[in-house]
């Protein structure tokens, strides 16, 4: 889990990432960032109903990229807010965690936002 400096939680926040921010897709995977006032990277994560009706998968799915990003958060530029967002349609809810973190490294390569 993140810890909570590294979280975007306001609504506010989430909303300016939608915006403003640049965005990269891979597969089922999209990734928006900006440039934010606070330190460190923030991160948000979503997962809608349409990716899967169970709770339970569509937890396991954002733990799993919750938890790749607390790994690689070295890897991240300062003052970035990041949302990955798991779109529907391409049956994320099969992946097992290896793909899922393949799919959110890829996505975030592209953006050249994570330095690995």
């Amino acid at each position: 889990m993140l810890a909570k400096p590294h979280r975007l939680k306001k609504k506010k926040d989430i909303q300016g990432v939608f915006s403003q921010g640049v965005h990269a897709r891979e597969g089922a995977i999209l990734v928006k960032f900006c440039v934010s006032k606070e330190p460190g990277p923030r991160f948000g994560i979503v997962v809608s109903k349409k990716v899967s009706r169970s709770a339970v998968k569509r937890n396991r799915i954002r733990r799993v990229i919750s938890e790749f990003l607390r790994l690689t958060l070295s890897g991240f530029p300062q003052k970035k807010d990041v949302v990955v967002i798991v779109l529907p349609g391409k049956n994320i809810a099969q992946y097992n965690a290896k793909e899922i973190r393949e799919s959110v490294l890829s996505a975030l390569q592209k953006t050249s936002l994570l330095n690995l």
